[in-house]
């Protein structure tokens, strides 16, 4: 113990007993406490090892609880993401279910129902043709008694087509016809009796020819005029021109007999009409538009050419460049005004004038999606506004076109850069149109550079609404031939309203004409 104090042995030996025995005391005292210190270090360093890892736990617990806030969150959201797509599930439905009503399951019109709709097929076809099949009873127009007819005409043949000798005698059983016509008064029916005279030379029987009259069925001229006035320019069902003729005229006729005048007139119409179509395709500036039509199961599409003159409607097979370049023909070379349909863009940029109607209808899309497409949408929807104020001061004669041409200036540079930046929108539609459009920059403004060409292009959208309501009402037509007097009625009524001139003096005049024999090719389109 005392080596361990660091004390000599001599000094031991000479220290008095009773400090001996304290130190030795406190030597075992100090012994005992360092013993105790070393087993209180090791019951604290065993303390801290678990501290440390209830610290980590604690960290554990306090991440997983901050997942599980989150997890909540999420929970949160998507009961709230589940509930609303259950609702737009919903909505879809009624929408799905509302797209799909007609008039067979709902109130809906039969006018609503959409022309590409595709037929119910409501019976197992026969494979006949439709209409009236071979070895039918035949339910044609009675003639009247002799006592109903307000005047007669005998056809006699005069000399024999063998022998050439004067013909006598009298048929007692003539072949007979009657025509009704309308006159000032009322109607007047006229029978026509055709004589068959035996030649007392060579006894050959001679049969006199029909009038020309008499060869165009049981309906004279202004009667035929009338049904195509009501059909073609008032647009009236077959049905209730059948009861206005009744009711009006006394003439009683048939739905059948109804196709039968259109047709005629179609016949009679189709000079007129075609000497039209070459006075349009002269035109140095032309307006073109189009809309679908149906023809029994097929779906063609009514195109429309209008001109400053005269307006032609043709029914082509489709929509497509082929029909596009059919309908334009010659008028390519001039100046055509147009949407921005594909099927229009064989034409050259500088010679093609894009609808401003249609591009304010195209910014207004814009204008209403969020971002930066609002304020683009918004900023070529105000230089359309100002472009259609200075146009209407031209118009007006307020305004010159010198003038117009320079203060259009600013306005084509203003929408330039916002269809540009609609090119860098973050919108994909936005960009897309924007693209598009600027594609067609130079064909935007060839109204500000030729005389005559339209900004817009009304002027077929209105002639083609006629056409619209007549699809809407009658579901378009049965066969070629009611198509062609679509295109013949729609371009004779069309182009007479817009020279100003009366529809029905026109159709009695040309009738009148047709059933006399004469040329109809110049009747008057020429003069304005």
């Amino acid at each position: 113990m005392w080596r361990t104090l660091g004390i000599c042995e001599d000094d031991w030996q000479q220290t008095p007993p009773a400090v001996q025995s304290k130190l030795r005391s406190q030597y075992h005292e100090a012994h005992s406490l360092r013993l105790r210190s070393v087993s209180y270090q090791g019951q604290i360093a065993s303390l801290i090892e678990p501290a440390a890892l209830i610290e980590r736990l604690n960290r554990r617990i306090a991440s997983q609880q901050k997942q599980i806030v989150d997890l909540q969150q999420q929970l949160t959201d998507t009961t709230r993401q589940s509930a609303e797509i259950t609702r737009l599930k919903s909505e879809i439905t009624v929408l799905k279910e509302k797209l799909g009503q007609n008039s067979r399951n709902s109130s809906l019109p039969p006018s609503s129902d959409s022309p590409f709709r595709q037929p119910v097929v409501r019976r197992e076809p026969s494979g006949c043709k439709q209409g009236a099949q071979t070895g039918h009873a035949g339910f044609g127009r009675k003639l009247k008694s002799v006592a109903e007819v307000d005047r007669i005409a005998d056809l006699r043949p005069d000399t024999c087509s063998s022998c050439g000798s004067l013909l006598l005698g009298v048929d007692n059983f003539p072949a007979r016809r009657q025509i009704i016509e309308i006159t000032t008064t009322g109607t007047l029916l006229t029978e026509y009796r055709r004589h068959a005279l035996r030649c007392l030379s060579c006894r050959r029987i001679n049969r006199a020819a029909w009038s020309e009259q008499a060869r165009g069925g049981a309906f004279g001229s202004k009667v035929i005029a009338v049904i195509g006035y009501l059909t073609g320019r008032l647009g009236i069902s077959h049905r209730d021109a059948k009861d206005a003729m009744q009711e009006l005229f006394a003439v009683k006729l048939s739905l059948g007999s109804i196709t039968a005048v259109q047709k005629r007139l179609s016949q009679t119409l189709a000079a007129p009409v075609a000497a039209l179509h070459e006075l349009v395709e002269r035109e140095l500036v032309s307006l073109v538009d189009e809309t679908s039509w149906k023809e029994k199961q097929t779906k063609p599409w009514l195109w429309v050419k209008a001109t400053k003159r005269a307006t032609v409607f043709r029914i082509l097979p489709g929509r497509s460049r082929k029909d596009a370049k059919e309908i334009i023909s010659t008028n390519e070379k001039g100046f055509v005004t147009s949407d921005r349909y594909p099927g229009y863009n064989h034409l050259r940029e500088a010679n093609r004038q894009i609808c401003w109607a249609h591009l304010k209808r195209d910014f207004q899309a814009i204008a209403e999606r969020q971002g930066d497409s609002k304020l683009i949408g918004e900023g070529l929807l105000e230089r359309s506004r100002q472009l259609f104020r200075l146009w209407q001061k031209v118009r007006d004669g307020t305004l010159e076109k010198a003038e117009f041409q320079k203060l259009i200036e600013p306005i084509k540079e203003k929408a330039s850069e916002l269809l540009f930046a609609g090119t860098l929108s973050t919108h994909s539609k936005t960009r897309n149109t924007c693209s598009n459009i600027l594609k067609l920059e130079l064909s935007l403004w060839t109204f500000t550079r030729v005389e005559g060409v339209e900004p817009t292009n009304n002027q077929a959208e209105r002639a083609l609404r006629r056409a619209v309501m007549w699809r809407r009402k009658s579901f378009g037509t049965q066969s070629e031939v009611g198509s062609q007097f679509v295109e013949r009625i729609l371009t004779v009524v069309t182009t007479l309203r817009q020279q100003g001139r009366s529809v029905l003096d026109y159709l009695k005049k040309a009738c009148v004409a047709g059933a006399a024999g004469e040329n109809l090719s110049g009747l008057g389109f020429q003069a304005i």
